[in-house]
């Protein structure tokens, strides 16, 4: 059964995403069919990059059925991870890193995927307690 919706502050620098550019994830809510993600960018990113600058982000959970989390990329929101799962992650990448194609026949990523990932954070989902790891 899922709870209230709930926001976790965290204000976690992700690290230099794009030029200077820090990715700062402010907080982590999740609802009960989703799980937003609230970043910013340190600096402010001038109105003339807006376009070229996004957090470029991988979603997954610890148990993630088939079907599950379709949709990932520029997004703020996600489908929120099944019942049985215990954590979620995002892994972060440069925006103009295509991390898709990346993964080996079992799912898991492969040495670009891993050479290319600023850092991961891990999310508690029971806890709220997150984790960055470079």
């Amino acid at each position: 059964m899922r709870s209230d919706p709930r926001t976790y502050p965290l204000d976690l620098d992700i690290g230099d995403v794009a030029d200077g550019y820090h990715l700062i994830v402010r907080s982590i809510s999740l609802t009960g069919a989703n799980l937003l993600v609230d970043w910013v960018f340190v600096p402010d990113v001038p109105e003339d990059r807006l376009g070229e600058l996004w957090p470029n982000m991988s979603y997954d959970a610890d148990v993630s059925p088939r079907g599950w989390n379709q949709a990932c990329g520029r997004a703020e929101w996600y489908e929120r991870p099944v019942p049985e799962a215990r954590y979620a992650w995002l892994d972060f990448f440069r925006p103009d890193y295509g991390w898709m194609g990346h993964f080996d026949r079992h799912g898991q990523p492969d040495g670009d995927y891993l050479r290319n990932r600023i850092a991961r954070l891990t999310f508690d989902l029971r806890t709220g307690e997150a984790q960055i790891d470079k």
